[in-house]
């Protein structure tokens, strides 16, 4: 099997997979965009952890934890024992904003999408090329999306609608 097919076809299951359980478990678009980014940059992190183990550095490391954690901000999962609080109010935060959600995502599906566009810039063979462009796409799509499920015709004049 070429380089990147595999990884092409497990982007595609988890995609699946995750926009699946924001149909079951999202209450709101900020949580069915967390959902999504949760569980796909999870696996691709475990990934990029085994490359980087086992053969050199793999950027997404660092890149695919800051989207699982803008994720887990977004569906406000981070427990309540921590500094920060599940119940971010009461431990002196702000709760959930759109702005903060933005930021949030911003930073880790940016980190995603850079770490993709490096990656174009240092692979061959039409299957990591191929991988690495439906990689870039989907991150691009999840920046989008993060903005338009914060998005409001009072906040912004407009109401987007989200790819997820």
């Amino acid at each position: 099997m070429e380089d990147g097919v595999l990884a092409l076809i497990l982007l595609a299951a988890f995609v699946a997979l995750g926009r699946f359980a924001a149909e079951v478990y999202a209450a709101n678009p900020v949580q069915r965009v967390s959902i999504v980014a949760m569980v796909v940059a999870a696996p691709f992190w475990l990934w990029a952890l085994y490359n980087t183990c086992f053969d050199s550095l793999d950027l997404g490391i660092f890149s695919l934890a800051l989207a699982g954690l803008a994720g887990v901000y977004g569906f406000e999962l981070i427990p309540a024992e921590w500094p920060c609080g599940s119940t971010m109010v009461e431990s002196g935060l702000a709760a959930v904003t759109p702005f903060t959600f933005r930021a949030a995502s911003t930073v880790g599906f940016g980190a995603v999408c850079a770490n993709y566009i490096l990656g174009l810039t240092a692979v061959s063979g039409w299957g990591m090329v191929t991988y690495m462009a439906a990689g870039l796409l989907f991150w691009l799509g999840m920046l989008y999306s993060a903005y338009a499920a914060t998005s409001s015709v009072e906040g912004d004049g407009h109401l987007y609608a989200s790819l997820i």
